[in-house]
C-alpha cells in the first residue's frame, strides 16, 4: 500500500485542556511535524457543551479567552507554545470553549509582473477543548453497581477509566470523559472491574466490588 505522508501536519498533546480556578492561564505546546517551517494562529468561542456534532455556539465577550503571542513560527521538528488566559466571569459554573489552531506553511511567493497566477496555500486546523473549571470545584459520583450505572453529581468534568477486572490497567483499559450531569451507563460498570475517576491531576477509586476485595486482603 502506497502512503504519502502530508506536508503540514499539526499536531497537539492532547485534545482537552482546562483551566483550575487558582490559575491565570495555562500553556499549550504546538508541535511542527513536518519538513517546513510553518506559521501558527488561534482563535476560541464559547459553547454550551462539547458534543459530537450538537455544539451550540454562545456569544460573548471576545476578551473572555485570549492568547499570547498572537501567532507563531516553528521551525521543522519545533516546538513552541501558547499561552491561552481566562478573562471572563468567576463563579461556580464550569464554562467551555473550543480553540481552533491553523497551521499554514511559510512560503516565499515570487513577484510576478503582469502574470495572472493562483498561489494555493493549504492550511491545516485542528480543534481542543478548552474547560474553564467553577470557582469551587466540586469533584462528586454516584455509582449504581446493579444497574451498571455511573453518574457525575459534581459540578466538573472528569475523565473515567474502567480497568478490566480488578487487577487491570490503563493500557488495555475504557478511558472517556464525563460533563456535570451525564450518565454512563454499561455492562463494565456492572461488572468486577477497578474504576478511576480522574480530575484536577488526582485519581480517585470508585467504590465497587474491586476496592471492597483490595481492602479485605
Amino acid at each position: 500500500m502506497l502512503t504519502i505522508k502530508p506536508a503540514w501536519s499539526l499536531y497537539l498533546n492532547s485534545l482537552v485542556f482546562d483551566i483550575e480556578p487558582e490559575k491565570q492561564f495555562i500553556s499549550i505546546p504546538v508541535f511542527n511535524d513536518t519538513s517546513r517551517t510553518n506559521l501558527y494562529s488561534v482563535s476560541a468561542y464559547r459553547i454550551d457543551k462539547p458534543g459530537n456534532g450538537n455544539e451550540n455556539r454562545i456569544q460573548v465577550d471576545e476578551m473572555e479567552v485570549i492568547w499570547s503571542p498572537l501567532s507563531l513560527t516553528n521551525t521543522p521538528g519545533g516546538v513552541d507554545s501558547f499561552k491561552v488566559f481566562y478573562r471572563g466571569p468567576k463563579d461556580n459554573n464550569e464554562r467551555y470553549y473550543r480553540i481552533v489552531f491553523k497551521e499554514s506553511a511559510m512560503m516565499l511567493i515570487p513577484f510576478r509582473k503582469n502574470e495572472k497566477a493562483t498561489e494555493i496555500v493549504p492550511i491545516v486546523t485542528m480543534s481542543a477543548i478548552l474547560v474553564v473549571r467553577p470557582g469551587e470545584t466540586h469533584i462528586r459520583y454516584s455509582l449504581d453497581a446493579d444497574k451498571g450505572s455511573l453518574k457525575n453529581t459534581g459540578n466538573t468534568f472528569f475523565r473515567v477509566i474502567i480497568q478490566q477486572g480488578c487487577n487491570g490497567d490503563d493500557e488495555s483499559s475504557t478511558q472517556f470523559h464525563m460533563l456535570p450531569g451525564e450518565t454512563y451507563q454499561s455492562e463494565s460498570v456492572r461488572a468486577e472491574n477497578k474504576i478511576f475517576i480522574v480530575a484536577l491531576g488526582k485519581y480517585f477509586a470508585v467504590e465497587n466490588g474491586c476496592t471492597k476485595a483490595s481492602t479485605t486482603k
